[in-house]
């Protein structure tokens, strides 16, 4: 069994905060097999007639299993979900639950923000760095095409189509959420969601997806934000102080994995033009993941600079971070038009050929040349 080590530190230092984890992410991700790596877990498949029967009394298999560490994989399929996870939560302090659900199942039918506050929530992300090491390959380029499923990463033949039907296998388990958000037609989703792989970093415009989709803008709005909230997009929101000469506009919206990007893109091998895309996306997800968080923003001025991720915390002046798959193409023309726009602010490059940070000074700035690691530690 692969021991994902990242995830599993993850995991350890959130149970000693909170005693019910939930565990969110896409399909194959690798939620199950993560969660029967932990050390002595009990786990149970809560699809199984005799679990769902052992679950039915929460607070009788709560003291069956008292002082235990138990994974719960499947939990939307009980009833009494929401009960289990807020009595543990308050009266079996010393037991450790961690929880998954189906991944359509996830926000808003049943999710985290249903959970009381004892809870804490972890996203697993497709592959970070960490994982590729656990995982035997190192290779960025090989991460880039066939992107961080395990399943899909691992295969030794092309995975193609497979990309297609995992995209088919999420809209039909999708039916709950799509009557809920009044999505009638499950081709139009699928449409949908294609055209933004294909078009994956870009400025997002629901009018460019009317026609194509065959629906109104509204029902556009509301896929975005059911995309969102399953973990298929990730929309990187505009960065502004509203000064004079920034544009704040709608946001880039980035899927979750590089391997779907290229296969939708129709890239079947990586050029040196398609491999800056790909590397921003692998730096938004090391970010995502790394950091649990998606509270990242994009910038750009009327003169055409741009700022890839600007990390923004109220009281703490904003870090401004190109991503540059070689260091010498970086767009530091941009980083000195966001420092002079906002003078206290940290500007960083982040390129994959840097192994040890170093600054570069130019001018009057100071710019943090950064590996993803140094980065992440910049920014933790």
């Amino acid at each position: 069994m692969i021991h994902r080590t990242f995830w599993k530190r993850l995991v350890e230092k959130l149970w000693d905060q909170h005693p019910v984890l939930w565990l969110s992410g896409v399909s194959q991700a690798g939620k199950t097999l993560l969660c029967r790596s932990l050390d002595d877990i009990e786990y149970f498949d809560c699809e199984a007639p005799e679990t769902m029967k052992m679950l039915g009394e929460p607070d009788r298999f709560l003291q069956q299993y008292r002082g235990k560490r138990i994974a719960l994989d499947s939990i939307n399929c009980l009833v009494s979900a929401n009960e289990l996870a807020e009595t543990a939560s308050r009266y079996y302090s010393d037991t450790r639950i961690i929880a998954m659900a189906k991944p359509a199942a996830n926000p808003p039918a049943l999710g985290p923000e249903a959970a009381s506050t004892h809870k804490g929530e972890i996203w697993l992300t497709p592959m970070l760095t960490d994982d590729q090491a656990d995982f035997g390959n190192r290779d960025i380029s090989v991460r880039m095409l066939k992107g961080g499923l395990p399943p899909f990463f691992m295969s030794e033949k092309p995975v193609g189509e497979g990309f297609r039907k995992w995209i088919e296998s999420f809209v039909s388990g999708m039916g709950d959420v799509r009557r809920l958000f009044k999505v009638e037609k499950p081709g139009s989703l699928v449409s949908f969601i294609e055209l933004l792989f294909g078009r994956s970093g870009d400025v997002f415009d629901s009018a460019d997806f009317i026609q194509q989709c065959s629906m109104s803008r509204t029902a556009i709005n509301s896929c975005l934000y059911i995309l969102e909230k399953a973990g298929l997009v990730y929309p990187v929101r505009s960065f502004s102080s509203y000064k004079p000469d920034e544009i704040t506009s709608a946001p880039r919206v980035f899927t979750f994995d590089t391997g779907f990007v290229c296969f939708y893109k129709g890239w079947s091998e990586l050029t040196d033009e398609v491999k800056p895309l790909l590397w921003e996306h692998i730096v938004l997800n090391e970010l995502i993941g790394r950091l649990q968080s998606r509270q990242f923003f994009y910038w750009r001025d009327r003169r055409g600079h741009r700022i890839d991720i600007v990390s923004a915390k109220r009281g703490i002046p904003p870090l401004a971070v190109i991503c540059a798959l070689h260091s010498e193409d970086a767009d530091l023309e941009s980083l000195f038009a966001f420092g002079r726009a906002y003078p206290d602010s940290t500007l960083a490059v982040v390129s994959s050929d840097i192994s040890k940070p170093y600054r570069r000074i130019s001018g009057s700035f100071n710019i943090c040349m950064d590996s993803l690691e140094s980065l992440i530690s910049r920014l933790s």
